[in-house]
């Protein structure tokens, strides 16, 4: 009684396999070689004849070696040794060294040359954004015009009010500065006005214009693009920022445009102090930090 299973393949009932009785793997596999070759003679009615790259020797068989040198017939460069083998990749892996030593130090000084040259490249940078600085923030000079100077013979209120005159007349002068960098395209805009508070600014602090003891007036002011308002009150100021000093006894005012450090837009390329001069101060002030320890007046 025969089964047929759907691959084709077919077997007797009773007459399992003939596994029993192998005496080793190296039998096993003889015999599966056997019975591979029987059903391929069954099939094609002889073996393949394969030469041998490494003898030249000629069998059917259906082995991966050589039954006469026992070399693989597909290994490459069958007439090598084995021992030529290892000395040829002994000798690659020297070769490699070699090389490696060779382009290392060729390496390092691409290297250190990329890295000289982007220095130089950022100095040069840094040198030109120094000078635009210190251009940009050049003191401008002027007399207020149209407020006499302040006479101490005068009422405190008549004081005042000259004074604030003059802040006034300054604001304007920071509002004409600006607008004359930004139609030379020196600056964004437009500008709608200018507005000065007292330089050290805090929720009591008065302006120096109210502060009749001081002879010089030292302000904070902002070239204004966009001013924010809430409940009919002016909260917050956006634009241009400058600094300006005003003699109340001539009547004469420095006003600079002032490049503050970055905040939250990162670090600057670079950073030039103001002058001395655009607070009011002798050219040997005190420094502290990237401004001028403040005289007591």
């Amino acid at each position: 009684m025969t089964r047929r299973r759907s691959s084709g393949h077919s077997w007797s009932v009773g007459e399992p396999p003939a596994t029993e009785g192998w005496g080793d793997a190296a039998e096993a596999r003889e015999r599966a070689r056997s019975a591979v070759s029987d059903a391929f003679s069954r099939g094609t009615g002889e073996l393949p004849r394969r030469r041998c790259p490494n003898c030249g020797h000629e069998a059917a068989t259906l082995s991966a070696r050589c039954p006469s040198c026992e070399k693989r017939y597909d290994r490459r460069l069958p007439w090598l040794k084995d021992w030529m083998r290892v000395s040829l990749a002994g000798a690659g892996l020297l070769a490699l060294g070699i090389t490696v030593a060779l382009v290392s130090p060729d390496v390092q000084d691409t290297k250190r040359e990329r890295a000289a040259r982007l220095y130089a490249e950022r100095s040069k940078r840094v040198t030109a954004e120094r000078a635009r600085l210190a251009r940009e923030q050049a003191p401008v000079r002027g007399v207020v015009p149209g407020v006499r100077p302040v006479d101490d013979r005068l009422p405190d209120a008549e004081r005042r009010a000259r004074r604030r005159a003059a802040v006034v007349a300054v604001e304007e002068a920071i509002a004409l500065d600006a607008r004359k960098r930004i139609a030379a395209k020196r600056l964004d805009g437009p500008v709608k006005f200018a507005e000065c508070g007292p330089l050290v600014r805090t929720p009591d602090s008065l302006a120096d214009d109210a502060i009749l003891t001081k002879r010089l007036g030292r302000y904070d002011c902002v070239a204004v693009k966009t001013d924010v308002r809430r409940f009919g009150r002016t909260v917050a100021l956006f634009g241009h920022p400058y600094v300006a000093t005003i003699d109340f006894d001539r009547m004469t005012y420095v006003i600079c445009k002032d490049n503050k450090v970055p905040g939250e837009r990162g670090a600057a390329l670079a950073k030039v102090t103001l002058v001395p001069e655009c607070l009011g101060l002798d050219e040997d002030a005190e420094r502290f930090a990237n401004g001028y320890i403040q005289p007591e007046e």
